[in-house]
């Protein structure tokens, strides 16, 4: 999805989510990947909206990001 783009489907706007808050708190993409103990490119792939991530690796995205459940719901 483009910078401009509005994301359309609920899997966007998940990954849009999870990229502004990794932004807000000044992590890499590369640094959150280590933290939740997966691939860059899987971090990417979530916030490009082509997958979500399990249970567990949303669990881990709150508590690297501090976000308290929210990407786990």
């Amino acid at each position: 999805m483009k910078a401009n783009e509005r994301p359309r489907t609920a899997r966007q706007k998940y990954g849009n989510e999870l990229r502004l808050r990794r932004l807000a708190v000044g992590m890499t993409q590369e640094t959150l990947a280590e933290q939740v103990v997966c691939s860059p490119t899987l971090i990417s792939h979530y916030e490009a909206g082509r997958r979500l991530p399990s249970p567990d690796d949303a669990r881990r995205i709150d508590r690297a990001l501090g976000t308290d459940g929210f990407f786990e719901r």
